[in-house]
């Protein structure tokens, strides 16, 4: 705060620059970083279903082979993992297009 006045008093031009600046700076990380979240918390929600799919297909292994289940199972972690594969992509694609713009 200090700092801002001083920039305005030693420059108005620079001073005033500087404290609209900031501002925006932090209104596009919060813009940002709430896109990129969205992806991240799909992205993690999927991982534990991905997790505690296969903790379950492991558990049952014997039984769903006597079921003769193999691709159902096969078929249910496969899109399990499509999703977390797509969620994570969404929140890189957004990353790599905010570091390319810097």
């Amino acid at each position: 705060m200090l700092s801002s006045v001083w920039l305005l008093v030693t420059d108005p031009l620079l001073g005033a620059a500087a404290v609209c600046v900031f501002p925006v700076l932090i209104a596009v990380n919060i813009g940002y970083q709430r896109r990129v979240d969205r992806f991240d918390n799909t992205a993690q929600d999927e991982l534990g279903k991905l997790s505690s799919a296969v903790h379950e297909s492991f558990d049952g292994v014997a039984v769903v082979k006597s079921f003769g289940a193999e691709h159902r199972e096969t078929e249910r972690l496969a899109t399990i993992a499509g999703r977390l594969r797509e969620a994570r992509l969404g929140a890189v694609r957004l990353r790599s297009i905010a570091a390319s713009n810097s």
